[in-house]
């Protein structure tokens, strides 16, 4: 079953074989059932943190931590309505809730803020720009527009901006810098974008031409060096890294045959994923974070 069905019942050459030398080791080096989440936990979303720990958001509302090193997931925080995207950068986690981005301490707990999507929406996930702004994607299931949003500062405070809106990319889903550039997929079209930008301006939008077909791209990562993606398929089940040249794609299997693959994290050498049970395996089984080893760039 592809996400987009399971998500609308929930809502209501040469270059590539240089750019993978460095994590080649990490093919076949995949563990499956590493570290348990939580019987019948959906799992949309998984990030590093600052210290080097994860966190995991799930369909259920319920968001996990594992500490640095850890094998165990313990509950964090209980949100009302489904969660997505998670995201972490210095003391603040970023949480796509329904139809609002919400932010929290990472130390505490506290709500810090909340930020409606303008018109309403389904925030789906979540990136960081070199500048630090935040930016989100909102996905239409129902055939309307897909949008990139932006949180601004404005007069009555930091507010989500649109800097795309259109029916062409309804499913845009994962999304993550490679430099100024942000590249965005499409979990309904199976394509990947390039949005150029000017702040949170689009200067340019570029479908790029990948070497393979793509099956459900859905949570997408920056590699630790900056220089290429970490991407989940879901319809797929397996985890690639993505190099770009150009207005190309090359897309290399790190790791496949997960139970279910929503999302991806890179923490050190290694490559974090989870997924939300969409197919025929019992949907209130324990669900597992996985990983692949060995190498991360």
């Amino acid at each position: 079953m592809r996400r987009t069905r399971t998500i609308k019942g929930l809502a209501i050459g040469g270059f590539a074989a240089v750019a993978v030398a460095g994590i080649s080791s990490m093919a076949g080096a995949q563990n499956m059932n590493v570290i348990p989440i939580a019987p019948g936990a959906q799992a949309e979303s998984i990030a590093g943190t600052p210290d080097g720990g994860l966190i995991i958001g799930t369909t259920g509302g319920a968001i996990y931590r594992v500490a640095p090193g850890g094998t165990e997931s313990t509950l964090w925080l209980q949100l009302e309505g489904f969660v997505l995207g998670v995201f972490a950068v210095g003391d603040t986690a970023y949480v796509c809730n329904q139809s609002n981005l919400r932010a929290f301490d990472l130390d505490t707990g506290d709500p810090t803020g909340v930020f409606e999507f303008p018109g309403g929406g389904f925030c789906n996930d979540i990136a960081i720009s070199p500048d630090g702004t935040v930016f989100v994607t909102d996905t239409n299931f129902g055939g309307g527009p897909g949008r990139v949003l932006a949180l601004v500062d404005g007069e009555d405070g930091p507010a989500l901006q649109v800097v795309i809106a259109a029916v062409g990319i309804g499913g845009v889903d994962g999304l993550a810098f490679v430099g100024d550039a942000l590249y965005v997929n499409d979990v309904r079209l199976d394509l990947l974008y390039r949005l150029d930008l000017d702040g949170v301006n689009l200067t340019g939008f570029t479908t790029l031409e990948t070497n393979q077909a793509m099956d459900g791209p859905d949570g997408l990562r920056v590699t630790e060096d900056g220089t290429a993606l970490y991407q989940a398929e879901n319809g797929a089940l397996i985890a690639t890294l993505v190099t770009i040249d150009g207005d190309n794609a090359f897309i290399t299997v790190l790791g496949g045959g997960f139970p279910a693959a929503t999302a991806v994290a890179v923490v050190g050498n290694t490559l974090y994923v989870v997924g939300a049970i969409f197919r025929d395996a019992d949907p209130e089984a324990m669900t597992y974070v996985h990983t692949v080893g060995g190498g991360g760039r």
